[in-house]
């Protein structure tokens, strides 16, 4: 599915000099950084099965926003973490928000296929939307509370 993402900045050049840039990664790079065992490690990708209308915008996407932990040389997420976990699953490509310390590490600036401006089409899997069927689980508590949207 092509889609654009909802920007909340606008950014005039390409360079890795300003705060926080769309990018589009190559998430293969990246996996080996996320902390498994923390409370906002990976979460259970056989129990994600769509998108979150939440994570969509006047049908623009909204990338979560990865950033980096220097003490366990390893990604921290600000939100998103189960978007990008949804991705992942099915492509290499994911579309993130950098904060500004992740741009300055080398392991992140590797898997930077390129940077994302607000008319740039990003290609996403087909999945459809589901629905969380009580409440959205917290953190460290995994998905097992959502369900396809019929």
């Amino acid at each position: 599915m092509k889609t654009k993402l909802q920007f909340q900045h606008l950014y005039a050049d390409d360079s890795f000099g300003y705060n926080e840039p769309y990018a589009l990664v190559n998430w293969s790079l990246l996996e080996p950084y996320w902390v498994r065992e923390d409370f906002a490690g990976i979460p259970d990708r056989n129990k994600l099965s769509g998108y979150l209308e939440d994570w969509f915008s006047d049908g623009l996407f909204k990338p979560g926003c990865i950033g980096w932990c220097d003490r366990r040389r390893s990604l921290s997420f600000t939100n998103g973490r189960h978007r990008v976990a949804l991705i992942s699953k099915h492509q290499d490509e994911v579309p993130v928000i950098l904060s500004e310390q992740s741009i300055l590490q080398p392991e992140i600036q590797k898997a930077v296929i390129r940077i994302l401006y607000p008319d740039d089409e990003i290609e996403l899997p087909d999945l459809g939307f589901v629905q969380p069927v009580g409440r959205i689980p917290v953190i460290g508590e995994g998905i097992n509370t959502w369900q396809h949207h019929e």
